[in-house]
């Protein structure tokens, strides 16, 4: 299983005053959410939730999931926002594992 890398800014705006955010996508903090067996191998979920406050007292929260499947390829992402609107979003992809990379490195 890999780990999911996000770079660059996430840049959002509040939906009651309208001032913009921002948030370096290496601070996010992925946990893995679920993982199953399938035909290809493991699927995994990793989520990162987080919220957030603005100077005029709005809270904001967000819910990013991202799905690897097969073993590390990004198969697909959901943002969830409440009391924001996304204007800038991360990217996002799946490293390999340090594991992974070792047995390759024997391999060749």
């Amino acid at each position: 299983m890999g780990n999911v890398n996000s770079k660059g800014k996430l840049q959002y705006c509040c939906t009651k005053c309208q001032k913009v955010h921002t948030r370096a996508c290496s601070d996010l903090v992925w946990q893995l959410a679920e993982s199953k067996q399938k035909s290809l191998g493991n699927e995994a979920h990793f989520l990162s939730t987080w919220k957030d406050s603005c100077d005029c007292g709005a809270e904001m929260s967000f819910q990013f999931r991202v799905r690897e499947y097969p073993l590390n390829c990004l198969d697909g992402e959901d943002l969830q926002i409440s009391g924001a609107k996304l204007l800038q979003s991360c990217n996002i992809g799946i490293k390999e594992s340090v594991f992974l990379s070792s047995m390759k490195a024997l391999i060749t």
